[in-house]
This record gives C-alpha cells, structure tokens and sequence, in this order.
C-alpha cells in the first residue's frame, strides 16, 4: 500500500524535479535590471529520469520504474520597480510535454502555475536583495485516476517562499526556502505531506558575460494521508546537486543545469538537466 501511495505521488515528483525556477542564477538578484519595468519570455525545456524507487530508509525498493519527464514550460515574468518602490515581481507558467512512469503515458499540458514577490531589500549598490512571496499550482493538467502517470497532480499547491541574494564582486549567492503545501486528491483520497524546500546557489562570473556556478537542493516532506489517515513511514527525502552556467547576449541569456539526486528516501532517485532560455521583451 505504501509503494502505491508514492507511485500516485511520483508526478509531483516528476514535474517537482524541474521547477526550481526561484533559485535560477539572478532570478532572485535584481540587479541585473536595467530599467525600471521589464518585461520577459522565458522557455524552460527540462528532462527528468529515474530507474530506482528508494524506501524509507534510502535502499532500493524496485528497479527500472522508467519515471521519465519531458517538458517545456513557457513562461512570462514581470518586474516591476517604480509602483513600491522596491521590486515586485508577477508571473504566470504552463508545462507541455510527457511523462512515463512503469509502461504509463500522458502527454499534454501540465498544472499551470502563478508567482507574486516583493523585495523586502532591494539594494543595487550592495548587491543584497531579499524577497517574499508566494507560488500558487492550479489542477490544470492532464490527470485520470485510473492511469500511473499523469501530467496533472489533481491537487492545489499553495508555497509561500522567501528568497535572498548576494553579490560580492564577480560571486553571487543564492538561497530559496519555500514550504510547500498540497490539497487532498479527491480521486484517490491521497494528500501528500507538506514539503520543506531548501535551494542554494553558488557562481563566479568568469566573464562578464558567463556566470559558472554549482546548487545544492534539499527536500524534507512530511508523512503523506490516506483518506484524512496518517500513512506512517511514507515521508520524502531527496537532495540534488549540480553544476550550471549561464551566457548572457543583450536581451538574451541562456542557463543550462543539471541536478543528480542523492540521499532519496520514499521516492525516486534519478537525474534533472534543464535550461533557461529568456528573451527581454522590454
């Protein structure tokens, strides 16, 4: 019964694994705006996959699972620096791809999520930037109670976050904690345990146009619910690390990571490689 509740929960694992927009270099540092209002399209193709199942205590509880993900997400984000005074930042996104979980398919478009921040400290000349807000997860994408893989979780998902940055000269650190909350899958009567979400980032701008850097990611979730029970020993564990770059030409920049999973408790243990392919629209 535990193997079957963290099979249902895999898609938010699998989607999960490559939304970690809010750590992505100068996402949370504004100093790289130029104006006070800007405009961006972003294009986030992403592949995730894993072969083993972990159990509670980090062992292989089944090998060759295929869980794989292949996405795209499109992406607008806004910033907003003249109505506050300190930035504010609006944005809306929306996956496409395929997913594949132990001989299951879906494909088509995925749960749509919307971003809201302020920058708390918004300081250009120190280079310090902290900021608070919120993501929120609509039920938007493909979802069939009677199918393993979905591209839809069937939940809300409610993740307040706070984020801060700094930059010292040609170094630039990043570190983003957000607590993710689920609603109850009302098809299964399975509701995931909240999450606890740690992201870190650390790059050196080697040129100024090429910034090279490392993450470290921890996730800590609490035990999952069975029709409103406590499903004992079925709490998540996963860390990830990774190198990334990134290449930034006038209105374009392009980031490329890729993330190995470590330490996997009660869910999979694979591989992420993602890039973040923006566009200054203004």
């Amino acid at each position: 019964m535990k193997r079957l509740i963290i099979l249902f929960l895999m898609v938010i694992v699998l989607f999960g694994a490559v939304d970690c927009y809010a750590v992505d270099p100068f996402e949370n540092n504004v100093g790289c705006l130029s104006q006070p209002n800007e405009l961006y399209f972003i294009l986030y193709p992403a592949i995730y996959t894993a072969q083993r199942l972990k159990d509670s205590s980090g062992a292989t509880s089944m090998n060759n699972i295929g869980a794989r993900a292949y996405e795209t997400t499109l992406r607008l984000v806004y910033y907003n620096q003249s109505l506050l005074g300190n930035t504010i930042i609006l944005s809306g996104m929306v996956p496409v791809g395929k997913t594949d979980l132990l001989g299951s398919s879906d494909a088509g478009i995925g749960d749509a999520m919307f971003v809201a921040g302020y920058w708390l400290v918004d300081d250009k000349a120190s280079g310090t930037y902290v900021a608070a807000g919120s993501y929120l997860v609509a039920p938007t994408g493909s979802y069939n109670s009677n199918r393993i893989a979905n591209l839809g979780a069937n939940v809300w998902q409610f993740m307040p976050t706070v984020v801060a940055a700094k930059q010292i000269g040609k170094l630039d650190m990043e570190l983003t904690f957000k607590y993710d909350m689920f609603t109850e899958n009302k098809a299964t009567g399975v509701r995931a345990g909240n999450e606890a979400i740690i992201e870190g980032y650390a790059g050196y701008f080697v040129r100024p146009d090429l910034l090279l850097g490392g993450h470290l990611n921890a996730t800590f979730g609490a035990e999952n619910y069975v029709n409103g029970s406590n499903a004992s020993d079925t709490a998540m564990q996963k860390l990830q690390a990774g190198p990334s770059a990134m290449w930034i030409s006038g209105r374009f920049s392009a980031l490329v990571v890729g993330l190995a999973d470590f330490a996997s408790r009660n869910t999979a243990q694979g591989y992420t490689v993602y890039a973040r392919l923006g566009y200054k629209l203004f």
